[in-house]
């Protein structure tokens, strides 16, 4: 009888035996994100869209061997250019969502009307001037800004940086460049370059 169904269905049984294997490499791609999260400071929300980007191929996976359905006529370079075509615009939008949460862009920033030689949001504990910046994505890494070449450790909060600037960077008036950047390990995502206004 199972001889006999076989022969009835063979697409049927093949069918079935591609989305094992579909959904076996979902689990290994799971795998393989929980493993590297675990020994790298990965962002959770970016090894969600990840996993969905599993799960989004094996969903094309599965539209993909049961193409014979809705294009039985055509000829079988048509099915594949379908499910290769498919393929890709599934790794492109992964890419962009990595690309995406990647960057690094400051929103805004303050305060902005600095004079030259005059403390500015001055910090009660410290006495020292401060700047902070907006960004568009929480930190996860260290966090530092760049003020004319200068390096200053900063304190993150969220997708808030703040950090406290010597007096020597605004002592004379000028237009002097900035951004923020994360280091993750080995790693350092910049941010857009802002000005620092001295009057």
């Amino acid at each position: 009888m199972l001889s006999e169904a076989k022969s009835k269905h063979p697409r049927r049984g093949r069918n079935s035996t591609l989305r094992l294997r579909a959904f076996g490499a979902t689990l290994r791609a799971n795998s393989i994100f929980e493993t590297a999260s675990s020994k790298m400071p990965v962002k959770p929300a970016l090894h969600t869209a990840l996993l969905s980007g599993a799960y989004l191929c094996e969903d094309i996976a599965i539209i993909g061997v049961m193409r014979i359905r809705i294009m039985k006529r055509e000829k079988p370079f048509m099915q594949n250019y379908l499910l290769y075509a498919l393929i890709f615009m599934t790794l492109l939008f992964c890419l962009q969502g990595c690309s995406q949460y990647h960057s690094l862009t400051i929103i805004n920033y303050g305060p902005q009307n600095i004079k030259a030689n005059v403390p500015f949001n001055v910090q009660k504990k410290t006495g020292e001037s401060a700047l902070w910046f907006k960004l568009n994505r929480d930190l996860e890494g260290e966090a530092y800004v760049m003020i004319n070449g200068v390096r200053l450790s900063a304190i993150r909060h969220a997708n808030v940086v703040s950090v406290q600037v010597p007096a020597f960077l605004f002592s004379k008036p000028g237009n002097y460049p900035m951004y923020v950047a994360e280091l993750i390990g080995t790693h350092t995502v910049k941010s857009n370059q802002v000005s620092f206004v001295v009057f």
